[in-house]
């Protein structure tokens, strides 16, 4: 956050871009990993608040985001304070920037979005780090993946493939292709 400036992000797009750290002793400082630099959605209600946000200090460019200038970071304890402060006018319980961070990533599980993209956007390395960290936030589902499994076993016995289709057009079949049925997954042109 106080790295972020007006020109990594992009209102209409709805994404931040997350090209630098920063470091609040020397400044702006490279992304610990080639993942940490990344894109990342922004919802429209968040885009609204950067909206008012960027009105409000009429920065813009090269101009940070959060700076206590537009060129001077925030102090990490200034915004945790300010947090605070919203929180409890909103009455709610705090949280720290970092268990905001698992609550985005949460939120991403929870919208049923690609767990490849969440890992991205986490700025995690592989997608096994997501998934070991938050798996548990995808208990059972069984009862859909029956209902899902049922559909598709349900569907039509025999599937139309590129051979079938040059049968009905009474055009050359390419070699090798092979008709399944759903039920006993047996190639019909396979003998037994």
């Amino acid at each position: 956050m106080a790295a972020l400036r007006w020109l990594d992000i992009d209102l209409d797009a709805g994404v931040i871009r997350v090209e630098r750290g920063w470091d609040q002793y020397t400044g702006p400082i490279e992304v610990k990993t080639d993942s940490g630099r990344r894109a990342v959605p922004v919802a429209f209600v968040v885009r609204r608040e950067l909206r008012d946000h960027k009105v409000r200090t009429g920065r813009e460019g090269d101009d940070l985001v959060f700076g206590r200038t537009a060129t001077q970071a925030v102090l990490p304890s200034t915004i945790a304070a300010r947090a605070r402060k919203a929180w409890r006018a909103a009455g709610v319980e705090p949280l720290t920037l970092h268990e905001a961070r698992h609550c985005a990533i949460s939120y991403f599980i929870a919208a049923g979005l690609d767990w490849k993209q969440i890992s991205t956007w986490a700025g995690h390395g592989d997608v096994r780090q997501t998934w070991n960290r938050y798996g548990h936030l995808v208990p059972g589902g069984e009862q859909e993946a029956a209902a899902r499994l049922s559909h598709y076993l349900e569907s039509p016995t025999v599937a139309q493939t590129v051979a079938r289709a040059a049968e009905e057009a009474n055009t050359p079949a390419i070699t090798g292709a092979f008709e399944y049925r759903y039920r006993d997954s047996k190639p019909l042109n396979e003998p037994g």
